[in-house]
């Protein structure tokens, strides 16, 4: 059996430009910021009172003076953004890239950061990317029941990722697609992956342990689930809308594995779930 496989690294290390990363936390701050605004307008100014709170309690004195240097140069290339940001000023900007900057552990890498290419621990970006993105999600229950929630995340997040579709670079089949996510478990070395590509038909992989679940613990995994986990089955048919994902359990939701399976819906009709045994021999011997 041909199994293609990537591994967890404790330790891992990912060489970034920190800037570009936080340009999109940034941008996608704002977008979601803006997307509350619009949707819950009587109750927009309570949401954002939350998420200050949060990212004040992230933020701290301490980081506010070790930090400060590094913030205002990132801020100040936001001062003549084009197009500029919809609904954060700069007041809430600096402080939101205090609080990512204390959930990157910042103060570890301020005497290698060079503007260019830095190497951040994996484990420290994941949580900073994600973390910094669920406080913004949390902020909702204090406005709406979390199963409403659940809804506003998933409506955000399907909506920016059609926006991304693009016909003319679909993957032609399932294990192109396997071929353009594979680059990722090798870079970031943050999961322990086992790969089945069978033919056009499907594509089976078994996650037996992975750091963006791990980030995650101690927060509310329903929501942790929604804005991580949850949309891989819409992203699915980003790569081609002939390709369905099928799912029945995640590490986020304390499984003992995840397990996915991508169809290609051409030349599997059937679509049904691959059984528990399937996946069960993908493990390592």
């Amino acid at each position: 059996m041909d199994v293609k496989r990537f591994y967890y690294e404790p330790n891992a290390q990912v060489e970034l430009d920190i800037k570009p990363i936080l340009r999109n936390i940034i941008i996608g701050l704002d977008e979601f910021i803006d997307f509350v605004k619009q949707k819950y307008p009587v109750d927009f100014d309570k949401y954002q009172s939350s998420l200050r709170l949060e990212y004040m309690k992230l933020a701290g004195e301490e980081n506010t003076i070790s930090y400060g240097v590094w913030v205002d140069k990132l801020v100040a290339e936001y001062e003549n953004k084009k197009p500029p940001l919809k609904a954060t000023d700069f007041g809430f900007l600096k402080l939101s890239i205090l609080a990512f900057l204390s959930l990157l552990k910042f103060e570890n890498y301020v005497d290698q950061f060079d503007d260019t290419h830095t190497k951040w621990d994996a484990t420290d970006m994941i949580r900073a990317m994600n973390v910094f993105d669920y406080y913004q999600v949390s902020s909702l229950l204090s406005i709406m029941s979390k199963q409403d929630a659940i809804k506003a995340i998933s409506e955000f997040i399907e909506n920016k990722l059609e926006e991304r579709r693009n016909p003319e670079k679909y993957d032609k089949s399932v294990g192109e697609l396997i071929e353009r996510i594979s680059p990722g478990y090798e870079r970031w070395r943050s999961q322990d992956v086992a790969i089945k590509v069978e033919g056009d038909k499907r594509a089976i992989v078994r996650v037996s342990r992975c750091k963006w679940a791990e980030v995650m613990e101690g927060l509310d995994k329903d929501l942790a689930h929604a804005m991580i986990c949850n949309t891989d089955f819409k992203n699915a048919t980003i790569f081609n809308e002939e390709f369905i994902l099928t799912r029945t359990q995640t590490l986020m939701q304390e499984a003992d594995y995840c397990d996915f399976c991508y169809h290609d819906k051409r030349y599997d009709n059937d679509l049904i779930h691959p059984p528990k045994q399937e996946f069960e021999i993908l493990i390592e011997r």
